[in-house]
């Protein structure tokens, strides 16, 4: 028996892999969150369908990796399992490697794809940093001085949180050596769609929180 980790795409849902489509016809039990299994109801209608709990992820995961020692058992994730959801994919293999559990990672195409695609980047002239699931966000920037020295495109899963935004943004100014451009993708291949261009200095600014599906490419102060 089988836990497959299935990447869904970052929205559309015609952005779901065949490998993806191939694995959830074996499985017996499909669980994501609800946004997930709204979206993709008319591919699991037929299936035992369970819907995360966010309040108690820990005790939804190990509840699946149980689950899936008896049958095979899919994961539905947003994008691709192994960008942006560090935390959650850790906790997953972790108790794999206690029930002894055999897991399969597919794959999905990430909204950091499309990005790239809209602004024409290639990924080896970035840097992605995924803070929105950071439990200390001073730690994981601790570092982007060095980072910047690099002159790449900074790719950033940030937190929703205004206030958090503005404390990254201000962290992010003290070591650049110009006021770059940002470019804020929403909800990347959803009917809803935004894009916004504006300088970093304006995001100080902000007053409300961001969209959970949010990405910011921030320009390197130089051209690449």
């Amino acid at each position: 028996m089988v836990l497959y980790v299935v990447g869904v795409g970052p929205g559309d849902p015609e952005y779901i892999t065949l490998k993806a489509l191939k694995a959830i016809a074996k499985c017996v039990t499909v669980a994501a969150w609800r946004k997930i299994l709204e979206q993709f109801r008319w591919l699991v209608e037929r299936k035992e369908v369970i819907e995360i709990d966010s309040r108690r992820v820990n005790e939804f995961v190990e509840s699946v990796v149980k689950r899936a020692c008896s049958e095979d058992v899919c994961l539905l994730l947003r994008g691709d399992p192994f960008v942006s959801e560090r935390n959650l994919m850790n906790t997953v293999i972790s108790f794999c490697r206690m029930y002894r559990v055999d897991h399969i990672i597919i794959s999905g195409v990430s909204s950091v794809n499309l990005a790239l695609a809209r602004l024409h980047i290639d990924l080896g002239n970035t840097v992605v940093l995924s803070l929105h699931s950071s439990k200390n966000i001073e730690d994981d920037l601790a570092s982007i001085e060095d980072i910047l020295r690099l002159n790449r495109y900074l790719i950033i899963y940030p937190r929703t949180n205004v206030v958090d935004v503005i404390a990254m943004v201000k962290k992010i100014s003290e070591k650049m050596v110009c006021d770059s451009t940002v470019y804020m993708f929403q909800r990347l291949s959803f009917p809803e769609e935004k894009v916004v261009k504006l300088k970093l200095s304006e995001m100080l600014s902000m007053d409300r929180d961001l969209d959970a599906y949010t990405i910011l490419v921030i320009e390197p102060c130089t051209e690449v």
